[in-house]
């Protein structure tokens, strides 16, 4: 604040500044119309310029050291400020991912599928296989839903199976492939493959073993679908006559023997479905050629919503001779063996021999699954006399099958 001090010279009745005022000035700390005042003062007062280079030399105490404007650390601000540049480094490092990986899915699909995954015929190979393997191995077995997709470095398949119980079906679980740029293999836990094939009926759930078919206790209301099995096998047409004087009930899978050896102790047989979509009309279905290629698909069209094949063995063992050709061709089973069950004499295991069985004219039929009414199928089982006749579904009666086979 500005004073009179009588020990200084100047003109007559000036304000000096005071000693506050000084340091102030020389510390920046003035606002620009005191500064301007102080300056014009220190021109026509030469006590005043002197005392303001007495305190420009001199250090300032503690006392004047203490009442400067010093800047207090606030630890809140600093948790703030730390908070906010963690949050920008993660929105950037989540942005950056994002990038990441639409770059990867895109040069997956237009570089590294094309050139390593579905080259020449793989991917063909590889959707059909995912829907003959199941079916060659599991008596009954459709195929239903498909979904394929495409990730980085492999193409995924899911087929859905479903068997048909007279008017109805039952699941059968789900069964996943995966191609990628040197094999194709089977995902764990896959059901169709692994799973026993029937209904486990029994008080042990660890007792996994054939339930005979029996029509007594099924009851005349029911449907059901049974296994029908000969040690010595049948011929074509003594397969048409079983269902001759039954409308109500349908052939749906055929098995034909492709090792020496009864059924029923090696369960050396291989079949189809006698209604499936098979060969070209797969890849009609799914037009792999050009719906495939580069990218995912799925379809939920019913297997057997087809006109019924005049003559249902013929059909199986059509599809059973393609099914296992194209196995072979994919070179699938060489690096993972899927054989029946984990065994080692599976119907899989000569894949040579297996496709030199089938090529004869007439193969053996050894097992033929049938579905429809329990009183229906307890007769063709007393006509036809077979070694085993085991309970694969049993269902509440829902009308007569499709009259397919």
């Amino acid at each position: 604040m500005p004073t009179d001090d009588p020990d200084r010279t100047g003109p007559p009745h000036a304000d000096h500044p005071s000693t506050d005022d000084l340091r102030r000035e020389l510390d920046g700390r003035t606002d620009a119309e005191e500064s301007a005042r102080i300056t014009g003062h220190l021109d026509a007062c030469e006590a005043c310029g002197r005392r303001l280079d007495e305190l420009a030399d001199t250090t300032p105490t503690p006392a004047v050291a203490a009442d400067r404007d010093t800047p207090s650390f606030d630890p809140r601000w600093m948790r703030r400020a730390v908070a906010r540049t963690m949050l920008s480094v993660a929105w950037r490092a989540a942005l950056l991912l994002v990038v990441v990986v639409v770059v990867a899915q895109f040069a997956a699909t237009l570089l590294v599928h094309p050139l390593l995954v579905e080259r020449g015929d793989r991917l063909e190979r590889h959707v059909v296989a995912s829907i003959d393997l199941p079916i060659l191995l599991r008596p009954g077995a459709e195929a239903r839903d498909v979904g394929s997709n495409v990730g980085l470095l492999r193409r995924t398949t899911e087929v859905r199976f479903e068997r048909a119980v007279g008017a109805a079906t039952s699941d059968l679980g789900r069964y996943e492939t995966r191609l990628g740029p040197l094999a194709m293999t089977t995902a764990v836990g896959s059901g169709p493959i692994t799973a026993w094939r029937g209904p486990r009926l029994s008080e042990d759930p660890a007792d996994s073993s054939p339930v005979p078919f029996d029509p007594g206790r099924a009851g005349d209301a029911t449907a059901a679908t049974i296994e029908l099995s000969w040690d010595d096998a049948i011929d074509r047409e003594a397969v048409a006559a079983l269902t001759d004087d039954h409308d109500d009930v349908a052939l749906t899978w055929v098995g034909f023997r492709v090792a020496d050896g009864t059924h029923a102790e090696g369960r050396q047989a291989l079949g189809y479905s006698a209604c499936s979509r098979g060969g070209d009309e797969i890849v009609e279905v799914f037009d792999l050629g050009t719906t495939l290629v580069g990218g995912g698909f799925g379809t939920s069209s019913g297997f057997r919503q087809l006109p019924p094949p005049e003559d249902g063995v013929a059909h199986a063992l059509e599809q059973a001779r393609r099914a296992t050709d194209n196995l072979a061709r994919s070179g699938w089973l060489e690096d993972e063996p899927l054989l029946d069950r984990g065994r080692e004499d599976g119907p899989l295991a000569d894949l040579d021999a297996v496709n030199q069985r089938l090529a004869e004219d007439d193969p053996e039929v050894a097992t033929l699954v049938l579905t429809g009414p329990t009183p229906a199928l307890a007769a063709i089982i007393a006509d036809s006399a077979p070694d085993t006749a085991n309970l694969l579904e049993l269902d509440l009666d829902r009308g007569a099958p499709e009259p397919c086979g």
